[in-house]
């Protein structure tokens, strides 16, 4: 019996979309098949002007009509599963899918564990490809910014002598190296070392007495500190602000001993604001 549930399971997980998924966003899901499950509702039996039968009724309380050709052997309250095509606006009267009579079947007592499985599973697949594409997004917003702020260090001036990169998203585990600042840069002439992490944000945010904005998470904030005292090399945050992390409105280089603390006022951020497009000069550093 729990193989027989498990292929079901793994038979409907790839096609279940919960209703109110595509309620939300009816224009991701227009003109493809799915497959969605619930308890009849308003169920009506009939008859075209051509002497056509056919079904029409709702799930649950959904806004998603259903139709199929003939009259269906269902009943209100009747929990089914369906499977057909989504129209945003099936016929002109709102959203509709379309199923043949035979994708439309009633779900027995036996098998309702296994569809309470499935549309937890499938809810639970939606919000993760909602968190990934997040971290990706937020990941390419990050490298970008990243490498804005490495071209502003002149190759006739200063060197990269070493960058952490994003191990742990590669890798898939934690890696210490990312603990770490962003890079280090070196002044060729002088031969001193500055470490430089890159931040980026699109907009203040409104903190308990005015605006600012959270740089980073406190254990981020002992690291860097504690990669100065045993590196003994100077840590300078650079912060990008509003507009693209390909090109921000607004930059600010701060060193580290004046962010103590998760936040920063949007008063004293100013007060470390440079020219965003200004190139880095060894005396900002000093």
């Amino acid at each position: 019996m729990k193989k027989i549930l498990l292929m079901i399971v793994i038979s409907q997980i790839a096609f279940s979309s919960p209703l109110k998924e595509i309620e939300k966003d009816p224009t991701l899901y227009d003109r493809k098949w799915v497959t969605v499950t619930g308890r009849i509702k308003d169920v009506r039996f009939l008859v075209s002007k051509k002497g056509s039968k056919y079904t029409t009724f709702s799930l649950d309380d959904g806004a998603i009509n259903i139709f199929s050709y003939t009259h269906l052997p269902f009943k209100d309250g009747d929990r089914i599963i369906v499977k057909g095509i989504f129209h945003k606006a099936g016929n002109g009267f709102g959203m509709e899918i379309k199923a043949e009579p035979e994708d439309i079947t009633k779900v027995k007592r036996l098998n309702e564990i296994a569809i309470g499985i499935i549309l937890i599973v499938a809810l639970g697949w939606s919000l993760y490809r909602r968190y990934k594409a997040g971290r990706d997004v937020a990941y390419e917003m990050g490298a970008n910014f990243e490498g804005y702020v490495q071209n502003l260090f002149s190759e006739n001036e200063w060197a990269i002598s070493k960058t952490a990169g994003d191990l742990s998203r590669k890798l898939g585990r934690k890696v210490e190296q990312d603990s770490e600042p962003d890079f280090v840069m070196r002044h060729k002439k002088e031969n001193r070392l500055f470490a430089i992490e890159c931040k980026f944000r699109s907009n203040l945010w409104k903190g308990k007495e005015e605006y600012g904005l959270l740089w980073a998470p406190r254990y981020k904030i002992h690291n860097y500190n504690r990669f100065w005292k045993k590196e003994k090399i100077p840590v300078f945050i650079v912060i990008g602000l509003s507009g693209l992390p390909s090109a921000p409105q607004h930059l600010f280089l701060i060193p580290l001993p004046h962010l103590p603390h998760q936040f920063i006022s949007e008063s004293r951020l100013k007060k470390f604001e440079r020219g965003a497009t200004d190139k880095f000069s060894l005396k900002e550093f000093l």
